[in-house]
């Protein structure tokens, strides 16, 4: 596999009013905002449902994710973990979201949510594509626009992912 690009760099985003360095500025998207009722898939003999009540880019993206991750399980490779937040922080995944819209890389962006295990509670993972090799996926990070790095991506074996959606 040919490593990708990294995005070309736009305007760094601003750390939110709260204080938390994981938040990213709220912008206007074109996305409807209706909620998402309980869907099922039954790719790979698996159910993996989406959560009721998920609106906008969230919606649209734990939708999309679907088939990638009910192959995941099957697959040899890497992807690389660009953000985590807790379940019930689903604005600031939103605002990731919007943020990843931006700099064109939410295509390849998947919502991973995992359960509560060795003393961390459940959260929502966007993990990025999947790659053939470990260094592939290195290369990807080193080329992101240096305000991506505050959230610390890295590279993850697909097979150590456990997503529960």
């Amino acid at each position: 596999m040919v490593p990708q690009q990294a995005p070309a760099q736009v305007e760094p985003p601003q750390a939110a009013e709260s204080g938390h360095s994981n938040a990213v500025p709220a912008r206007n998207v074109s996305v409807a905002s209706a909620a998402v009722p309980q869907l099922k898939s039954q790719a790979a003999g698996n159910e993996h449902a989406i959560p009721a009540g998920l609106t906008g880019l969230v919606a649209v993206r734990a939708r999309a994710s679907i088939p990638w991750l009910a192959e995941l399980a099957a697959r040899n490779g890497y992807s690389i973990q660009l953000y985590a937040v807790g379940i019930r922080d689903v604005d600031k995944l939103q605002e990731y979201l919007e943020f990843l819209e931006l700099n064109g890389m939410l295509q390849d962006a998947y919502l991973c949510r995992i359960s509560a295990t060795g003393g961390l509670k459940a959260q929502w993972l966007i993990l990025h594509e999947l790659f053939a090799g470990y260094s592939d996926a290195e290369i990807f990070i080193k080329r992101l626009p240096p305000y991506m790095a505050q959230h610390q991506p890295y590279v993850r074996n697909v097979q150590g992912i456990a997503c529960t959606n």
